[in-house]
């Protein structure tokens, strides 16, 4: 019996160690840094300085460990939390936000990561927001889900999305009376959607006017005002030269903040982790491949090409004169049947479930151009986001 008392005790104190090397190799922060507990602002101090130390779980608020002093994420208790929680309240299909009291609030679905990226801070924010926003229940506050994904496994060929399937989604408007709608877009903030480059002009219309936002259908008959933005500045990317379709990127101001709710949710932005993309999810108003104009929002699921593929197809074409740039370029298609993005469809998103925050749609590219439409083996063409993204958040955030 001794010896198993003893063997066990071995193990648990091998296991603490493991767990503290395993702080201590994660935890890099020095005295003096400023940090986070659970969304609240703090300070790097030693542990015996802190006078929030019996509120800390260590494991989540260590800064660093070094010859003997514990440094740890001191919370400033003055300072309300970094990324408010938002309770939203539902009136006659109009939803406003109230910001939840400190003292009133959830806990956060995720854990906050030290030097993430302004893109997927906001991914998170959003997420928190408006896909389980803190609502005050009977017995205190709790989140509510507001998830409006639909199983990707059902989506074989292009069909009509759901409603809110894909709230992030755009559409836009060009000239000054007679609206034609020609684009797709993505909401990625509340003043940005992004899109292609060529779809900044149209050589009929002129420049990009309006912006569509929660809407399921093309039509979009007694638009209440909070869908419908005007365009206050187009933001191409400097390199962009028309016709040609590389750096086919372009960032949108609306008039005024967008009014986000469960149907007008913005899409996350790759940040460097890794994503599989070897097939996305592509949306838009575009022809179908019957050359039909639908009134609904399509989805379609559409492999990636390799680029080895992806550049022997481009070859001798005249608006990519030196050939796909695989830094920048993405083919997407499929080989046997005649699922593709169409006419209508450009500027719009390929997405990916995000891997890491629940119920957000991550972009991987924007719909640039293709060769044909609707023809198996003809992949189109997709400016790849993660390049651009120091770009976008020089401007967006």
């Amino acid at each position: 019996m001794d010896m198993k008392k003893a063997f066990g005790g071995a193990i648990l104190f091998v296991a603490v160690c493991c767990c503290i090397w395993l702080l201590i190799t994660l935890s890099t922060l020095r005295e003096g840094d400023s940090c986070e507990v659970n969304g609240v602002r703090g300070t790097c101090q030693d542990i015996r300085a802190c006078p929030s130390v019996d509120d800390l779980i260590i494991a989540n608020t260590l800064c660093s460990f070094s010859r003997g002093q514990i440094v740890v994420c001191c919370k400033d208790l003055s300072v309300e939390k970094v990324v408010p929680v938002v309770r939203m309240m539902e009136e006659n299909h109009s939803i406003s936000a109230e910001i939840v009291s400190e003292g009133d609030s959830c806990d956060p679905i995720s854990h906050v990561v030290v030097n993430v990226s302004t893109a997927l801070a906001k991914c998170v924010q959003y997420q928190e927001a408006l896909v389980y926003p803190c609502m005050q229940g009977v017995v205190g506050p709790a989140r509510e889900p507001r998830c409006n994904w639909m199983p990707q496994a059902l989506v074989s060929e292009g069909q009509n999305a759901s409603p809110g399937e894909f709230p992030h989604m755009a559409l836009l408007g060009y000239g000054r009376g007679v609206t034609e709608w020609l684009c797709g877009a993505t909401i990625i903030s509340e003043l940005f959607v992004l899109t292609a480059a060529h779809c900044t002009y149209s050589a009929k219309s002129g420049p990009v006017t309006k912006i569509k936002i929660g809407i399921h259908e093309r039509s979009g008959k007694a638009l209440s005002p909070r869908k419908l933005y005007g365009v206050s500045q187009i933001h191409v990317y400097p390199r962009y030269r028309s016709p040609y379709k590389y750096h086919d990127i372009a960032l949108l101001k609306t008039d005024r903040r967008m009014q986000l709710d469960r149907w007008a949710v913005p899409a996350c932005l790759v940040a460097g982790s890794p994503v599989d993309d070897s097939e996305v999810l592509v949306t838009g108003w575009g022809t179908t491949v019957f050359r039909v104009l639908p009134n609904t929002l399509q989805k379609v699921i559409l492999p990636r090409y390799p680029d080895k593929e992806c550049v022997a197809k481009m070859r001798d074409v005249r608006l990519l004169p030196s050939g796909l740039d695989p830094a920048t370029q993405m083919c997407y298609g499929d080989k046997n049947t005649r699922k593709d993005s169409c006419h209508g469809d450009s500027g719009g998103p390929a997405v990916v479930k995000h891997p890491e925050v629940s119920c957000m749609y991550l972009v991987i590219g924007v719909i640039s151009w293709g060769r044909h439409c609707g023809v198996p083996n003809q992949p189109g063409v997709y400016t790849r986001v993660e390049y651009y993204l120091p770009w976008i958040e020089g401007i967006v955030w």
